[in-house]
């Protein structure tokens, strides 16, 4: 384990370890170096609107958005090891457009205005809820989190940050293992918060085409657009550099325009 490796390190038995947590940096006793590996991957909430009425409407998705706080997340939780992602391609990967993934900015306000908007008022327990056909549908999201400790502490910090705009983040904390083989498989879910590793390229076709929505594949949100579907296969034949680059631009704004998926940190 991570906690045995940084005691053979205090002990001198061992030169090196990698992979620690920032809240285990206090525990490095003796004299060491400390260097930050940047990695393709990126952690973030996949809604499944199928399992969740809400999650259906864009304008929910977009208020998700702007209560969450993600330079918070990364001083709080990740102890300003990381880097706020807006979009689904890790910034240091060639293709990467920092126009087309901009997202929504951080702000309470905006984002109750904008649940207003679409007329979800608050209700019992202060969380909001309104009349979609004969039901009444509150904004109540049961969200999978991984049992990894830096993981349910951002489940914990967004559970009270969604609150103040009438949401209710509820984490269902389950084994890792567990959260792999069967929920992921199943996409047993309203909201997944989970982690997507990039390989040293821009192909995201594993992650956001409609053909890989269900097992085996990785499109974690069930997302479906055909233009983007289109995009994502011709990037892989495509051999114009310009005309890669314009591909990837249109599917990453796409993607942060849709919302599938809200995206957190590296």
């Amino acid at each position: 384990t991570a906690d045995e490796a940084i005691e053979a390190f205090n002990r001198r038995t061992i030169d090196g370890l990698g992979a620690v947590a920032p809240d285990q940096l206090e525990a490095l006793k003796v004299s060491h170096q400390l260097s930050a590996l940047p990695m393709p991957r990126y952690y973030a909430l996949f809604f499944n609107p199928s399992a969740h009425a809400a999650l259906k409407e864009r304008e929910v998705r977009a208020a998700l958005e702007r209560a969450t706080d993600r330079a918070g997340l990364v001083a709080d939780v990740l102890a300003g090891y990381g880097i706020p992602i807006s979009g689904p391609l890790y910034p240091l990967l060639s293709g990467y457009d920092r126009a087309s993934s901009a997202g929504e900015p951080f702000s309470t306000a905006a984002a109750a205005e904008l649940l207003e908007s679409r007329q979800w008022k608050t209700g019992e327990g202060g969380i909001r809820e309104k009349k979609i056909g004969k039901e009444t549908v509150r904004l109540s999201f049961e969200v999978v989190v991984p049992d990894i400790p830096f993981l349910v502490a951002t489940a914990e910090r967004l559970k009270t940050d969604w609150f103040t705009v009438g949401v209710e983040f509820i984490p269902l904390v389950i084994n890792p293992t567990e959260v792999a083989q069967g929920v992921i498989r199943t996409r047993d879910y309203q909201v997944l918060l989970f982690g997507n590793v990039l390989r040293g390229n821009p192909d995201m076709f594993s992650f956001w085409h409609s053909s890989e929505r269900f097992r085996p594949g990785l499109n974690l949100s069930l997302y479906e657009n055909r233009a983007v579907d289109a995009a994502l296969e011709a990037v892989r034949t495509e051999a114009d550099a310009a005309e890669r680059s314009q591909l990837l631009a249109k599917i990453q704004g796409a993607i942060v325009a849709d919302k599938p998926a809200l995206f957190l940190y590296s």
